[in-house]
């Protein structure tokens, strides 16, 4: 088990924010400068081996804020979980399935306070991994595998988050 406790304090913070929505439907982002930003948080993190598998499993939490106004960062989740099995099956072959969850996520703000949220999202990850060739400190491998298998896709979150193989 490992737990770490951290805090840390910024100057000239600058934070992503998102624009109000177009006729496009196109997410749009900027950037805003806060001048000050904190942010303290716990990890908690535990690995077990049971014969050839390993399961492991997290949980984070973060308090992000403006120190001047007490108001939430933007983009920083207050909490994340993940938990993973890996081991070897057989002739080489070794899998990996995670999860991991990323709590509901400020991502806009009034003067008031926050009034805009990206949905919490869940992805569970999937990997086959068969050794070709082991030769002193190296290994040639053959990878396949998926991101965010059961292809959620949240509202609001930046990038591409649907499905992905590999």
């Amino acid at each position: 088990m490992r737990l770490d406790a951290f805090e840390n304090r910024f100057r000239n913070f600058i934070e992503e924010i998102v624009l109000p929505a177009d006729t496009t439907g196109v997410t749009f982002y900027s950037y805003r400068n806060l001048g000050r930003g904190v942010t303290r948080g716990a990890d908690l993190e535990a690995i077990v081996r049971l014969g050839r598998l390993r399961v492991e499993g997290g949980v984070g939490r973060l308090r992000a804020f403006d120190p001047r106004s007490g108001l939430a960062l933007l983009n920083r989740p207050p909490a994340t979980a993940r938990v993973g099995v890996s081991g070897t099956l057989w002739g080489g072959l070794a899998g990996t399935v995670n999860a991991v969850w990323t709590a509901r996520t400020p991502v806009s703000r009034s003067e008031t306070g926050v009034d805009g949220y990206r949905d919490d999202f869940v992805r569970v990850n999937a990997r086959l991994t068969q050794t070709l060739v082991r030769r002193g400190f190296g290994a040639v491998q053959l990878q396949i595998g998926a991101n965010n298998l059961l292809d959620a896709r949240p509202q609001l979150w930046p990038g591409f988050t649907g499905r992905q193989l590999y």
